[in-house]
């Protein structure tokens, strides 16, 4: 890591004299890490406040170029600085995904600690993504499909230690015994699985579920009171969370024929809500499930136990359902959003006897397809109202939602997309041919739940309401769980911003969504990954705790580090480095066990 000396205020003022006030970015903190954290504003103001007042926003642009000055330095001069000499190297952001490790570490390694770990702070932070980028003589080549790696973080006593283990799955078992990929992923198609009879391999040819992997290196969360690791198949794997042991493969088919699901489900009151997609005639369905509370799961051998379909919710085409990874929830609601990116079934057919492509070939962007909100009581399943839509757009991830006006408007909130870039972006053969990393754009949707709409309306006489956040764009959107489905006021994301010179220099961001305020993180030759918000127990502000991000660097390959920051004032609490022989692919989405 490259360190600074620290400029004398005249030093400093000559610098910023030389620079543009857009070049301005930020207020650089501490000797030891190059850390910036830059109060902005949006000229909207507060996303909610806009929505209340109710005019219609569609997009903002610009920011105020007033500067807050309510963070200071360690030696309490504010400071200002051009970012160019704290950015990291340009590099594709998919290229992080393609970095591969055959090997586990099985004990864990203590890691250096700069700075101080919260005491408080005490538990597992259990991370999921790829890790394995080759088998044998062929590469996976899109970043969503590398073999699962299970990262754990573990924190006690202002200590942390590292450990990762692969997921034993049985894609990995397959791939491992024929020394190849044999077993298609998301973008890459597998080859004939020499271990199969002739028989065997044509049946799976023609059978749209029987090869559908089972590498699950999407998410790691607890359902019930089992921990699993989850991708967007309709399988499961139990983790012992002690060991990171592979305990078994749930299979969600044999509660409803499901084809896909999303890999964020949602626990609220103690339920687990899932959502899958079911392809079959006459047509193509989202498939509600519930899981029991860790009560009714005692004792029970399988999470499947006592969990039930609550709902089945037709889609608008036959041939071409929309593709979901994420969902939101509220105290009374569940809401989907039938999107515009849809999944082709007669590519998808045709694609698994020719063997061609991976799943993500028979993906496709209509810009003609209106996205249709879906709206369903969380406690009866029933749908309550069907046509309510907006413009094209494409959602990976879900930052929260909830009711505001005696319940009467669903408000939710999302990064979205106006088409499917950012999937062509996470190739890992990046080329000039593919577009550059672009997260989706913050958008809030206030959803009318009385405004007159009916399925046989012609045209929509209350549509939703769009407002954006200019300026931050942002994926891997996290919150404080504790206010899941409740009005709150802060996220936490993977963030670009419009204005920077390099817009495809990522950082971490803490957004206000009520005054349009945000925080920036950014570090040279580290790049962060998801952030996940861990409260501090007993709290009850919503921004008191910690957040933590798994940190890769962005030329060499062997190193990693956990942050941990303050989630008030997005100040570096420690920095941990960890020195590995192995390389660090980057990684998608984890949790946070707090230890009993």
């Amino acid at each position: 890591m490259t360190h600074f000396n620290k400029p004398s205020l005249q030093e400093l003022l000559s610098q910023l004299e030389a620079c543009q006030p857009q070049e301005w970015c930020g207020l650089l903190e501490g000797e030891s890490h190059n850390f910036i954290a830059i109060p902005l504003r949006g000229v909207a103001g507060s996303l909610h406040d806009t929505a209340r007042r109710g005019k219609r926003v569609r997009r903002v642009s610009s920011f105020h170029s007033k500067w807050s000055t309510r963070h200071r330095s360690n030696s309490g001069i504010r400071m200002k600085c051009a970012t160019q000499a704290i950015r990291t190297a340009a590099f594709a952001y998919s290229q992080l995904y393609a970095r591969t490790t055959a090997k586990e570490i099985k004990q864990p390694l203590e890691g250096v600690v700069n700075g101080e770990i919260p005491p408080w702070l005490k538990g597992s932070f259990l991370v999921n993504g790829p890790g394995q980028a080759s088998v044998g003589p062929d590469r996976y080549r899109h970043a969503f499909d590398g073999l699962a790696l299970l990262r754990e973080f573990t924190v006690s006593d202002g200590r942390a230690w590292y450990r990762h283990r692969f997921l034993q799955s049985e894609t990995f078992r397959r791939n491992q015994l024929s020394g190849r990929i044999v077993v298609s992923e998301f973008g890459t198609a597998g080859s004939e699985d020499p271990c199969k009879g002739a028989l065997e391999r044509f049946i799976s040819r023609y059978s749209l579920v029987e090869d559908f992997t089972d590498n699950a290196l999407v998410n790691v969360t607890p359902i019930g009171d089992q921990l699993c690791a989850m991708t967007e198949s309709p399988y499961l794997h139990r983790i012992n969370a002690s060991t990171l042991d592979t305990m078994g493969r749930i299979d969600l088919r044999n509660l409803a024929s499901l084809h896909t699901i999303a890999a964020h489900p949602h626990t609220y009151e103690g339920y687990t809500y899932l959502l899958g997609t079911r392809f079959t005639p006459p047509r193509p369905k989202y498939v509600l499930l519930r899981f029991p509370n860790s009560e009714e799961m005692s004792g029970c051998e399988s999470i499947l136990e006592n969990a039930r379909v609550m709902t089945e919710v037709p889609l608008k085409s036959q041939l071409y359902p929309s593709y979901i990874h994420s969902f939101a929830v509220t105290q009374n609601w569940i809401v989907l959003i039938e999107q515009s990116l849809i999944i082709s079934l007669p590519r998808l057919l045709l694609s698994k006897p020719m063997q061609t492509h991976g799943f993500v070939s028979c993906m496709q962007f209509d810009n003609k397809r209106r996205a249709r909100f879906h709206v369903i009581d969380r406690k009866t399943g029933a749908l309550h109202l069907t046509n309510i839509e907006t413009e094209p757009l494409f959602v990976f991830h879900h930052i929260n939602a909830f009711e505001q006006n005696d319940g009467s408007e669903v408000v939710v909130d999302v990064c979205a997309y106006d088409d499917d870039a950012f999937i062509r972006s996470m190739y890992l053969d990046h080329d000039s041919r593919t577009p550059n990393t672009r997260f989706g754009q913050v958008r809030r949707f206030v959803l009318d739940l009385e405004g007159g709409c009916s399925s046989s309306s012609p045209r929509l006489t209350h549509p939703v309401r769009c407002y954006s956040q200019g300026g931050l764009r942002g994926e891997m959107p996290r919150i404080n769980e504790l206010y899941n489905g409740r009005r709150y006021r802060y996220a936490y994301l993977l963030s670009q911003a419009d204005e920077d010179d390099r817009k495809e220099d990522i950082f971490l961001s803490k957004l206000d969504l009520d005054s349009g305020d945000w925080l920036r993180w950014q570090c040279a030759d580290w790049v962060p990954s998801e952030p996940v918000m861990v409260p501090k127990p007993g709290s009850e502000v919503e921004d008191d705790g910690v957040l933590l991000s798994p940190l890769v660097h962005a030329s060499d390959e062997c190193q990693r580090a956990l942050l941990v920051l303050d989630a008030a004032s997005f100040r570096q609490l420690a920095f941990v480095r960890f020195f590995t022989d192995c390389a660090a692919p980057a990684t998608f989405h984890g949790c946070f066990l707090q230890a009993s």
